[in-house]
């Protein structure tokens, strides 16, 4: 299949019509080159897995069963949504502290204590309660 270059046209055009999403496979090697060491996140205790086959796994690193070629294989994890949404969001405070964007903020009110908060810095769990 044969796909249009990406151009802002195209990803223009592409999100018209609403919610959209784009799909990126990419290879990478590590930072010293092909071959050499990469070193993952760990946690700091040790977490026991289960495995689907009823196998028993102990591990520091962060994993998930993901299908390669049709089988469940238990992958550690470079990076996850979670941590790269950390990033992007502290990318976009930053950004809205130099003046580069701009976006609503929310004010919380806790009686006699005001605090205003880029809605980045409202914590992911309670910032729902916040705003209730």
């Amino acid at each position: 299949m044969s796909h249009p270059s990406l151009t802002y046209d195209v990803l223009l055009d592409a999100v018209a019509g609403g919610a959209a999403a784009i799909r990126s496979r990419t290879r990478l090697q590590p930072a010293g080159g092909p071959g050499d060491k990469v070193f993952p996140p760990t946690f700091g205790d040790t977490v026991r897995l289960t495995l689907p086959d009823g196998r028993e796994h102990s591990t520091r690193y962060a994993v998930e069963l993901r299908r390669v070629n049709g089988a469940s294989v238990l992958c550690v994890l470079l990076d996850s949504v979670a941590s790269q949404a950390n990033r992007y969001e502290e990318a976009l405070q930053h950004a809205w502290d130099d003046g580069r964007v701009t976006f609503p903020l929310v004010r919380v009110d806790f009686t006699s204590e005001t605090h205003t908060d880029p809605a980045l810095d409202l914590s992911t769990i309670g910032g729902d309660g916040y705003l209730t």
